[in-house]
Formats: structure tokens, sequence, C-alpha cells
């Protein structure tokens, strides 16, 4: 293995609840997209911009297509999956299970806690002329759509159809904002930007519209019963008691965006500045929302894009990544939910499959112990930037900073020894098991300390004496690889001595990565990817990769994964993950940002278990292999076996189960220059799909797609088309 992989029947009820909290409070939130989830920071990176409950059970829903469940009152999230990428600013949760959440074209609908999501369609294709501006549903089945452009759509069967009704009136003074609606007929709708507003009624089921209201900007609505509710906007709040008939304005200082309520006099809002206010008196005051406990100079307010009652005194709160809290005095002040490592990364170093160090700004060290479940700052006695760490165990290790000083910790990284200058600012370190054995890498050639990093001696085989080395492997069978971008070269004896290795192809080294004495993998900068079984004797390309990858890991010789900065025109923290060895890859989405550039921000250990560095602070981690939902199988195959010269081509794919609409991406791999070619093809009703191609000389084919909320990414293995001979 290399290195660098190396939640009130009862009290016992109640009691027994408490205990399943504890018992989940460790566990990661996973991504909306794949099976990665979030080690840092937590509980998850991406912008929250609603919350709902129904009782201690809630949902938050954000950009990135995020949905976060929650069963303890915000204490701790789970994710839900979604496959989708769009922003979700919409929630409403009708009961536990039941919840609709939308933003811009999509709407999406659970009555399972999240555990599947149903896409409900109103607009014709997956884009729209007028996205969804606001919503609200009176019941599981009767619920209303208002669009940006001021049409009104209504579902009497919780969305799997909807009815155009009358649409707001043309002097709206402003684009929809919220809705609300207390019975299946009755409901109000709000309306404004800056100094304009209106709140419109009907008691018809949108069949007609009165104005009840005119005001600044109104922007949020929520009603606590049939009768009493809040509207809040601009430097005003607005009181009903009689089902929205008539509202009384009270002026507040602050310019609100959202609001909830726990009673008639006790509400949570936020401003359009993202601070968190709150209410005890009906609005007849309004203060900021504080942090506990608060920093050394008193109070602070807290940010927050949303918040809502869990109970009468339990309020959550959601907003940017780092405005996650909750209150237990009813939103006077917060306990944050946030937790995050302050400095930047460049790459992780696997000790074993649970334990995974990071080298970082500043002298720091990132550390996790619990297979990325949450990570630590473990910190290296310099102020300049850690290059690179090696520990051969969770306790022992060696760093080296960009100055070219070594250090070396005893007891994980809680003190380190300074053992001075190494005279090169190399780009890699690596240490025996016994910590005996040093190895600096690069800039140029390999130095080595026999004395456990007290002095180092250049390495003088002519393999690596004057190569520019980048990056080092050590294999669990012993074997040493280094690498840089036109040399590859391996040792047996522990670095002494080192054999130059023949590389794949023409083009520069991008990475490689080695399981063993003989298998190994590399990625050129033409994105192919090379394997062999013989120490790079002969070198086997992998056809059926068929995307732009630039980092890649394997934890053993099946399993690995390659990043990717886009999939299908799609940019985000993408990743291939292949578990047959390269002969077929399955994209996964782990991130809106991407995954760092190398070398090393991609870490496997043999079997499902993998690490990302996303950018310089996210880090993300799976046990599944970053498979999530129910497999899916792509197939590709021609009528056409070989064509004797250049000429057309038609190429048949199915994806079982079959998923109607989905996109699938069919790459053709040119054969001599590595060049791809990109077709996008429509999955039809029975699984099918089939895409034409012009063919010049022998080429492979691979089709790829990304899964959804309830099926699971794959990739098919390539087929080859060979143009000329026999």
């Amino acid at each position: 293995m290399p290195v660098k992989r190396c939640a009130y029947a009862s009290i016992v009820a109640a009691l027994m609840a408490a205990l399943v909290v504890a018992l989940a409070a460790a566990a990661p939130v996973r991504t909306s997209h794949s099976g990665w989830t979030w080690g840092n920071p937590r509980p998850q990176a991406n912008e929250l911009r609603a919350v709902d409950f129904a009782g201690g059970r809630g949902y938050a829903v954000g950009e990135f297509g995020t949905i976060v469940r929650t069963d303890d009152g915000g204490a701790n999230w789970t994710g839900v999956r979604t496959g989708l990428t769009d922003d979700l600013a919409k929630l409403r949760v009708l009961d536990a299970d039941t919840f609709v959440a939308g933003g811009g074209c999509t709407l999406l609908r659970s009555t399972d806690g999240g555990q599947s999501l149903k896409r409900l369609r109103f607009n014709p294709s997956a884009t729209c002329s007028s996205p969804l501006a606001a919503m609200s549903f009176a019941n599981k089945d009767a619920g209303y759509l208002v669009r940006a452009d001021g049409s009104v759509l209504r579902t009497d069967d919780g969305g799997a159809r909807f009815a155009s009704r009358t649409g707001l009136p043309a002097t709206a003074g402003g684009p929809p904002n919220d809705a609300w609606f207390t019975s299946p007929d009755t409901g109000v709708v709000a309306t404004g930007a800056d100094t304009l507003g209106r709140i419109y009624r009907t008691t018809d089921g949108g069949g007609s519209w009165t104005e009840a209201a005119t005001s600044a900007a109104v922007r949020s609505i929520h009603f606590v019963s049939a009768t009493t509710g809040w509207a809040v906007g601009q430097q005003v709040a607005l009181k009903t008691t009689d089902g929205g008939v008539t509202w009384t304005p009270k002026p507040v200082a602050e310019n609100l965006r959202w609001v909830r309520c726990g009673d008639e006099t006790h509400c949570v809002a936020t401003t359009v500045n993202n601070v968190l206010v709150y209410t005890d008196d009906g609005f007849t005051t309004l203060k900021q929302a504080g942090i506990e406990p608060p920093p050394s100079g008193g109070a602070a307010p807290i940010g927050a894009l949303a918040a809502s009652f869990a109970t009468p005194t339990r309020v959550v709160s959601v907003g940017r990544p780092q405005e996650a809290g909750t209150s237990d005095n009813g939103g006077k002040t917060y306990t944050s939910s946030y937790s995050a490592l302050s400095d930047g990364y460049s790459r992780l170093r696997l000790t074993s499959p649970s334990t995974v160090f990071a080298p970082g700004t500043g002298g720091s060290v990132a550390r996790t112990t619990d297979s990325g479940a949450s990570w630590s700052r473990v910190g290296v006695p310099t102020t300049l930037d850690v290059t690179d760490v090696s520990f051969p165990t969770s306790e022992l290790g060696y760093a080296v900073d960009a100055g070219g000083a070594v250090f070396r910790t005893d007891n994980g990284g809680g003190s380190w020894a300074i053992l001075g200058d190494s005279g090169v600012r190399p780009r890699a370190i690596s240490a025996s098991g016994d910590g005996n054995t040093v190895l600096l890498i690069g800039p140029t050639g390999i130095r080595i300390s026999s004395n456990g990093g007290a002095n180092f001696d250049p390495v003088e085989s002519p393999a690596v004496a004057k190569a520019d080395l980048e990056d080092v492997d050590r294999t669990a069978d012993g074997a040493i690889y280094v690498q840089g971008k036109r040399a590859l070269a391996v040792s047996t004896n522990g670095g002494t001595t080192w054999t130059a290795m023949k590389r794949p192809g023409k083009s520069a080294i991008l990475e490689s990565d080695f399981i063993d004495r003989k298998v190994g993998y590399v990625l050129d900068a033409n994105s192919r990817v090379w394997r062999t079984a013989n120490r790079g004797t002969t070198w086997t390309e992998l056809t059926g990769v068929g995307q732009s990858g630039y980092e890649i890991t394997f934890g053993d010789a099946t399993h690995g994964f390659i990043a990717l900065s886009s999939f299908a025109g799609q940019t985000g923290g993408w990743v291939l993950h292949t578990s047959d060895g390269g002969a077929s890859w399955r994209p996964q989405l782990i991130s809106k940002g991407i995954v760092g550039s190398g070398p090393g921000p991609l870490a496997a250990a043999p079997g499902d278990v993998a690490y990302a560095l996303v950018g310089t602070s996210e880090m993300k981690a799976t046990s599944s292999g970053g498979d999530a939902g129910t497999p899916s199988t792509l197939t590709l195959s021609s009528k056409t076996k070989r064509l004797a010269r250049q000429g057309k081509v038609r190429i048949d794919g199915k994806l079982a189960p079959a998923a109607a609409g989905e996109r699938i991406d069919v790459i053709m791999r040119d054969g001599t220059s590595g060049k791809l070619s990109h077709q996008f093809a429509t999955v039809r009703s029975d699984g099918t799909f089939a895409t034409s191609w012009t063919v010049k000389r022998t080429v492979s084919f691979v089709a790829q797609w990304a899964g959804n909320s309830d099926l699971n990414s794959d990739g098919s293995p390539a087929l080859r088309m060979p143009v000329g001979g026999k």
C-alpha cells in the first residue's frame, strides 16, 4: 500500500432517543451527489438558504443541490442524496417524512424522510423561462407554485399534476417573494423589490386575488395558526389576526428577508445582510442574536440566511457554512454547529486506512484517526509551509518545511524535534517503517539518512542523481518508487540504490501510483492512463477512462480514482472511480469546488476507502468507494465490428435500469493521439441510446453518466473500433 494512501411517548422512549442521538453524533454528513462525506468543515461547506421543521426532525436546503436532514433539532445532520447541482432556496416540511424543496426550474418531493426524491415537473423541460419564486403547501396534497413572472400553478395531488390559476395582478410592485396557504383555497403571496411591495390574498384557490396590504418589499411570511401570521420586509413587520384579510404594520430598524415564529410573539428573522435577530414581544423590539459562549470582547451577532423553531425554545439557524447554529433560549443566543481547520493544505498522506495526515501552511499539519470523520491540527514548530510529511505509524512521523528543515515526532504530532537543515528544499519525504531511513525527494536527486534524519547524504545512483523528481511511493512489500515529469525509478533496498524505469508513451508524467513491486499506474500530461504489471517493462493503456484527469490514486490493483475538473460540461469536484482495475470508470461529484492539484490530493486504501482534498481545506472521505444509490449498468455495442477504411459508424448503448431522459456522455478516444471527442445522448424509455460518428483511424468508445437521486453512476468498458487491416 503506497504511503500516500499509506436522534415522547414516555421517559423510557425519550432516553432511548437521546442515546441514539449520542451514538450518531460522530457521523459525518454525506454529500448530496455521491457516497463521499464531509470531514472538514463540518457539518458541510455549502450555503444553506432555507430550514424548516416538523417536531425535532428538520431539513435544510441550499446551493449546489444540497439537502440535509436532522433528527435531533439541529445537533447532528445527515445528507440527502439529490444527484443535482441546482441551487435550492424554497422548502416546505409537511410532516416528519414529507417535504418539498425547490429552486430555479427544480422541484423535489420526498415522502420517506429523504430516502428517495421525486422530481415534480412544473415545466415542459428541465429549463424554464420563468423560475420558481414562491411555494406553499396547505397539506400533503394541495399546494401552490408562484413563478417569477407572477403566474400561479396549483396541485391537488402532491405535485403529480399542476393546473394554471389566475396570475398575480400586474401591479404587484416587484417579483413574488413568498407564499403561505392556510387551507387548500385560502392563502397569501408577498411581493416587492426595494421600496414597493404588496400582499395579495385569495380565497378561491387562486381564481382571483385581492390586495390585502401595501408595504415596502415584503419578502417572507409565516403563519402560526390559520388566523395569525407575520410578514416582514424593508424595515417593516406586518401582523394579521384574521387570516390575512388585514395587516397591521410595525416599523423596525432592520431590512428583513426571512421570518419564522414559534408563537404570536416569539419570532426569529434574518436581515438582507445575513444578521440573525429575534423578538419576544411581537416585533415591538428587535434584537440581534448572539454567539454562546460570547467572545472575549462580549456578545457578537451571529450570521444566518434562515432560522426556524424546532420546539418553542429550540431554534436552528443556517446560512453560509460557518453560520450553522442552535439555540435553546428561543433564538437569543446560539451555539455554533460549525467546526473547521483554519489553515490551507496541499496533499494527503495515508498511514493506515483510518489515519491520514495533510501538510499545510505556516507549520500546520492536519490529522484524522477516525477515517476522515473529524480532523485536528498538529503543528510543526516552523513558520514556513510544511512541504510534506511521512508517518510510517500513527505516532512516528517526519516533516520537511519549505526551507528544507526536517522535523521528527514520536507522539503523532503532539510535539516535534527539530533535526536541522537538510541543505536542500525537497518536494517530498519518505521514512521507513522503523523510522531509521529517511529519504528527501527532489528537486534534483535524492538525499538519504540512515540515522533517523540526523544527517543526509546524496544518493549517487545514476538513475536518480540528476533527475528532476516530484513525488515518492513506498509499497507494503518494500519497493520505493520516485517520479518526476520525465523520470521513473525504483529501489528495492530501502533507497540505497535505484533502477531507472521505462516511461509509458511520450508525454510527461502528471502522477504515478504503485501498488507493489510489479503493479503500477501512470497518468500522463495527455490524460492517458497506463498500467504495468511488470515494474514498467511494458505498459498498457486503459482506454476506458474517457475523460481528462489530472490526479490519480489506487488503493489496490483494482480500486482507484482520478480527479477531474469537470464532467459532461459541468464543473466541480469530480472524480472517476474504478473497481475493476481501470477497465471501466464511473464519475462521482464530491464537491462544488474542484479537487486540489497535485501531487497527492487523492489518497486510497485497499478496497473502498478513499480520501480527497478539495481546494486547500475541504476534506472528504468515503468507505463505499464513493458509490451511493442503486447500481446502474452502461454498455456499448455496434453492428459494425471493423471499418475497412475511414467512414461512419453507429454506436448503440443501454442504461439499466432504464432512466428515460437522462444524459449520457459518449466519448471517442483516438488510439494514436489520445484525443477525446464527446457526444451527448438522451436515454429512451427502454434505456437505449445511440450516437453516430465519423471515424478516420482506430478508436475506442466509452459511455459514462453521473447518476441521479436514485441510481448510482456508471461507465462502460471501452469498445474498440479498428480501422484498416484484417
